[in-house]
């Protein structure tokens, strides 16, 4: 017999129904049903589960008849809701504070991850902000709202004569390489396996040209 009850450490499935959902063959809205695997956030096929995993959904949500689509994804986003990620607070400490309340927020216009990005700044800027900014998503927890990708650091490692909004006293030159960003973002900051909330050293993507505003 199928069985809903989930072993320990296994994956909740949720079957989403009486939903909307894009017909990708002729781009119409279609009503229809959908799994989705609480420990991936991945699409599955229930017909696989059912047949020959002999699984049935542990949760089932009726939408009602609304749309259901992802979420969206935001390159670059300077802050919100008159948060800049770029700016300490007076106490350096409600950082982190006031992160998790954009997050909370920032779902709620459609935005289910993102890359929080900082301008050209002097170098306690990003001692104080980027242990902040690292992937927050490893435990999937839906009531911290959305997720950083990890930071997006724009300079300030930039020519002047293409600075844009960037001041030109932030602006550095990288002399000794890599270890010049090193230097100015801490090392720490440059591991790619960080993936634990709010205090730990994030992944950073230096950009060293100007790029335009994602338009989400």
């Amino acid at each position: 017999m199928p069985s809903a009850t989930p072993q320990p450490g296994e994956e909740i499935i949720t079957k989403f129904t009486n939903c909307l959902l894009l017909n990708p063959a002729d781009l119409t809205l279609t009503n229809s049903d959908l799994w989705v695997s609480s420990l991936t956030g991945r699409i599955l096929s229930p017909q696989i589960l059912f047949y020959a995993i002999h699984r049935i959904p542990d949760q089932i949500i009726d939408l009602g008849g609304r749309i259901l689509s992802p979420g969206l994804i935001d390159v670059q986003l300077n802050g919100a809701f008159g948060f800049n990620f770029s700016s300490i607070p007076p106490n350096p400490q409600e950082y982190g504070k006031l992160l998790r309340q954009v997050n909370k927020r920032l779902v709620e216009t459609g935005v289910t991850s993102y890359l929080p990005t900082l301008t050209s700044s002097p170098k306690e800027v990003y001692e104080q902000a980027l242990p902040f900014l690292g992937p927050s998503g490893a435990e999937r927890i839906a009531s911290d709202g959305a997720e950083s990708l990890g930071a997006h650091v724009e300079g300030p490692f930039i020519s002047p004569s293409k600075n844009g909004i960037h001041p030109i006293s932030a602006l550095q030159t990288a002399p000794h390489g890599f270890t010049s960003l090193e230097m100015l973002y801490g090392p720490s900051n440059h591991q790619p396996h960080s993936l634990s909330r709010w205090h730990s050293p994030p992944t950073t993507h230096p950009q060293n040209h100007r790029r335009a505003r994602n338009p989400l």
